[in-house]
Formats: C-alpha cells, structure tokens, sequence
C-alpha cells in the first residue's frame, strides 16, 4: 500500500481526534474533494471545511472496510460514524461509502460516494418521516 494511502486511512479512523494540521501532509496543494453536497478545490478550501465540520460534530471516525489500488489511484470502502446535535436526536448515525482517490506523493482528487439520504434527510424531524414513507412505498411496489 502507498504511504500516502495509509496516513489517509489512519487519519479519517479517528477524524474527529486528529489535528487538522494534518491534511496538508495527506493531500496536495490544489487537491479536489467532491461529495454529494460539495465540490472544493484546494488545501486551504479544504481545510476550512473540515474546521466547520469538525465544530458541528459531536464525534465522526470511519471504519475503513476494504482498499484497493491500481497504480495512483485507489478505493477505499469505508463505514462513517456521525454523531450531529441536530440529526437523529444526537443518536450516532452509521453511513456506508466509498472514496475514490488519485494521488502521487500526496492526494491530487477525493470524491467520495455516498446515500446522502441515509446521512442527512432519514434523520431530520419532519423530511425523515416523508423519506421512509417513499422507501416503504417503493419496498411494498
């Protein structure tokens, strides 16, 4: 495995108790990240991101499941421990995902793949109850 794709993994193990100083060993200068709900481009865009995050959150670390990699780039399967004030009551959530990674000595583009129903509209008082009922409908279909 790369080394770069190990301290990935070892950072995001433990996310919300790693120093955020971090990053910038991990990923490149005008690295790319991409979710279902951003798209940031550069280190100093990317660490804004995590300081806001990580100011939200109640607790956030990743079970990393399985790694594959082919020349630079890779795959890495992953289970998300979320625990937001203000999704689900507080109660953790578990969200399952996967992250595409290119790199060379450091990560050049991170997208990651995810429900993002599953981690943010299942758990919100009033959207949640309507999401369940368009899943059941859909499972009685």
């Amino acid at each position: 495995m790369h080394q770069v794709i190990s301290d990935f993994c070892s950072f995001y193990r433990d996310l919300d108790q790693k120093p955020l100083s971090m990053l910038k060993d991990i990923y490149s200068d005008d690295v790319r990240f991409c979710d279902p709900v951003h798209s940031i481009q550069g280190i100093q865009f990317l660490t804004q991101y995590f300081e806001d995050l990580m100011l939200q959150v109640q607790a956030c670390s990743f079970n990393i499941r399985e790694i594959s990699e082919t020349g630079n780039t890779a795959f890495v399967r992953w289970s998300m421990h979320l625990q937001h004030p203000k999704l689900k009551g507080g109660q953790a959530i578990l969200v399952e995902g996967v992250s595409y990674l290119e790199f060379d000595t450091k990560i050049t583009l991170h997208q990651d793949y995810f429900d993002l129903g599953a981690m943010l509209y299942e758990h919100l008082p009033i959207m949640g109850r309507l999401v369940q009922y368009i899943k059941s409908g859909l499972k009685a279909g």
